[in-house]
């Protein structure tokens, strides 16, 4: 199948998950990613839709490949940090939220988890 056709499938999971579908959303990200890797933004939608069910070990290795390719991604970033932070990985959450602050200092998400893990993290 054409690249185009991973599009397409990443903008239906969108609309799923923008429709409170989450397992149709997570069909249709799923199937973006398998054709379309290289298609960031599905790796990182299907990641935050397998976050919103809870499924957080599932989402771990598509937001590692997300952050791994768009390096430069502060809400892939966030999110990682996030993950990382749930786990108790609090020192490596630290970092992504500073890293995500400094690629975008009005972000309120990574602005507000780096304040919440710097008292704890010294």
């Amino acid at each position: 199948m054409l690249p185009e056709s991973g599009r397409l499938h990443h903008l239906q999971g969108r609309m799923e998950a923008g429709a409170g579908a989450l397992e149709s959303a997570t069909r249709a990200f799923s199937l973006a990613v398998e054709l379309a890797p290289g298609l960031i933004e599905a790796r990182a939608d299907l990641a935050r839709v397998l976050l919103m069910q809870g499924r957080v070990e599932e989402a771990i290795p598509h937001l590692e490949s997300a952050a791994r390719d768009a390096p430069d991604d502060a809400a892939v970033l966030v999110d990682l940090a996030l993950v990382r932070e749930h786990l108790g990985e609090r020192e490596r959450a630290l970092g992504l939220f500073r890293r995500a602050l400094e690629l975008d200092p009005a972000s309120t998400p990574a602005r507000d988890g780096a304040r919440r893990l710097a008292a704890s993290v010294r």
